[in-house]
């Protein structure tokens, strides 16, 4: 068992204990659009996965970097838990206690073990 194994289990681990933390979400990737010209819309073909995952605000000294926005949010997951390697094309829908708000993936990271995907998430 790899040093790799270890971690992705102890991620594993530590997502069943915080359960009621992690909340389910919804990976959307739009695999192709088109535009049907006479009847004037635009219609999506797309696939999603749904797996859990943790919802983080960033901290102060994170939001001094450009890129973040006060209103982004980071998005914990396990990579054992999601069949599909997140990409910059997705979206993530979530679902708490009935309200839902939907966020497009504006940056990806591994933490250093590899167990887990840590999402820039922007609502839009």
């Amino acid at each position: 068992m790899g040093l790799e194994t270890v971690f992705r289990s102890v991620a594993d681990i530590a997502q069943n204990v915080f359960d009621g933390v992690y909340v389910s979400a919804r990976f959307e990737a739009i695999s192709s659009t088109a535009y049907n010209a006479s009847a004037g819309v635009v219609s999506t073909t797309a696939s999603s996965v749904t797996t859990t995952m943790l919802f983080d605000s960033y901290s102060q000294k994170e939001q001094e970097n450009d890129k973040i926005e006060p209103t982004d949010v980071k998005g914990l997951t396990s990579q054992n838990l999601l069949s599909v390697q997140p990409n910059l094309k997705h979206r993530v829908h979530r679902v708490i206690a009935g309200s839902s708000a939907v966020y497009e993936v504006i940056g990806i990271e591994q933490d250093p073990a590899g167990a887990l995907w840590i999402l820039h998430l922007r609502e839009s």
